[in-house]
């Protein structure tokens, strides 16, 4: 016989951005949603079969949330590195801070950075890991991670059985459902034109997702375009070939190429000319970019451009980036920063771009980002801001107050009291 039907009720449910229905539910069975909608409604179809588990007089269901880039490993360094005065000096930083952490102290940051955003309403999280040698120890994670693994080739890597073993697991992992895996050269500054190259040969013959920051600073534009500026100077010194900068824009050097482009996450994409918005346009819907507000501001970029992406047909997913960047995981926060310097963008289609945007690129449609039957049961319980329509949801994003619950997988991970709850235990079994 199969679980028990569980039903958690609320005053509102949500079951996508811009869907409101009040007095709502959620009915759970081994972890996935097997009916939602409105209380009476539920009730009717299920009668006896299924127990209110928990119910919100004051609360609104609404669905996981979906952060579209982190740095989980770098969490520790969110209050140890000040605005830099140029983005070489800011990656000096990091690469010199990166060789004082153990591996241990990389692990702490990691569960430290998977409880702060479970914690304020991410069930799933796209995050970067630059040290494979470190997931056979994480563990379980309270919300469903996808992996990428970071790569470059500035340097010769020396190959260690922990980090074999690291990278196997990226493979493992995509068999046992807890997330998903990804490959992410770091940058065009740090990865080969040929480094790219197979990253998207392995991303069609796998399936996988692949992401990588670009075009993220004025001097990594000049880099390329005009073999000038800081960041040029001081990858010269560390020995980096640079015949590559001879007048293309970073966009172009990791796009050009490829003869085929598949499931590409872009990451920044600040400094852009003309001939990227052609780039763009023709590509459109194949790619998804994501945007980072805070870690934006830290480093005094130029407005993003959010228009013009959605005049080019370019899908636009946020993130949080990383602590490097003086950036939380609070990924509402970076939706709250997004929608005041953007005033002529709407708060549900703010929603959508921490729902449904990312969901449908890591091709998890049917599954996140939504409350419809057959979706996992990765959802949070806000308490009701008041309101109708644009109004609620904007109330959503501006209130203070944390989740009153997160649920992922059917489990709760999240109490009224913000405790993250870590237990293996699936409370249907």
């Amino acid at each position: 016989m199969r679980g028990f039907l569980r039903v958690i009720r609320a005053k509102r449910f949500v079951p996508e951005a811009g869907v409101v229905m009040e007095d709502g539910a959620v009915v759970v069975r081994e972890g996935q949603i097997v009916d939602s909608g409105k209380w009476r409604d539920v009730k009717r179809r299920h009668g006896g079969n299924c127990g209110i588990e928990e119910e919100f007089e004051d609360g609104v269901i609404f669905p996981g949330l979906i952060n579209s880039h982190a740095h989980l490993e770098y969490t520790c360094m969110k209050r140890a590195i000040l605005p830099p005065k140029s983005f070489a000096s800011w990656l000096e930083r990091v690469g010199m801070m990166k060789r004082t952490i153990s591996d241990w102290e990389f692990l702490d940051s990691i569960r430290e950075g998977m409880a702060e955003a479970v914690g304020s309403g991410t069930t799933t999280v796209l995050s970067m890991l630059s040290m494979p040698q470190l997931l056979p120890r994480v563990g379980e994670a309270p919300l469903r991670v996808w992996w990428f693994y970071e790569l470059a080739d500035l340097r010769h890597r020396i190959a260690t059985d922990d980090l074999i073993a690291g990278a196997l697991m990226f493979f493992d992992q995509q068999e046992k459902g807890l997330g998903g895996v990804g490959l992410s050269p770091h940058s065009p500054y740090l990865a080969s034109r040929e480094l790219y190259r197979l990253t998207q040969l392995c991303s069609l013959r796998l399936g996988m997702p692949w992401a990588t920051h670009v075009a993220e600073s004025a001097e990594e534009y000049a880099m390329f375009c005009r073999r000038s500026g800081e960041l040029f100077e001081f990858l010269v010194s560390l020995g980096r070939d640079m015949s590559d900068c001879m007048g293309l824009t970073p966009l172009q050097i990791v796009l050009g190429e490829l003869k085929e482009i598949h499931r590409a996450i872009l990451i920044h994409l600040n400094y852009l000319d003309e001939r990227d918005e052609e780039l763009l346009e023709f590509l459109g819907r194949r790619l998804m970019l994501v945007h980072c507000p805070t870690s934006h501001l830290f480093f005094g970029h130029k407005p993003f451009g959010c228009r013009r992406m959605e005049e080019l047909g370019v899908p636009v997913a946020l993130g949080t980036d990383s602590g490097a960047t003086r950036s939380s995981l609070d990924l509402r926060k970076e939706l709250r920063v997004f929608l005041q310097r953007n005033g002529w963008i709407g708060a549900v289609q703010g929603w959508r771009m921490v729902t449904r945007v990312p969901a449908v690129m890591l091709r998890m449609g049917p599954y996140i980002g939504h409350l419809r039957p057959g979706a996992y049961a990765d959802f949070v319980v806000w308490k009701d801001p008041g309101g109708e329509g644009e109004d609620f949801f904007r109330g959503l994003v501006e209130q203070e107050e944390g989740p009153i619950g997160v649920w992922v997988g059917g489990i709760k991970r999240v109490e009224r009291d913000g405790e993250v709850k870590w237990g293996v235990e699936e409370m249907d079994k």
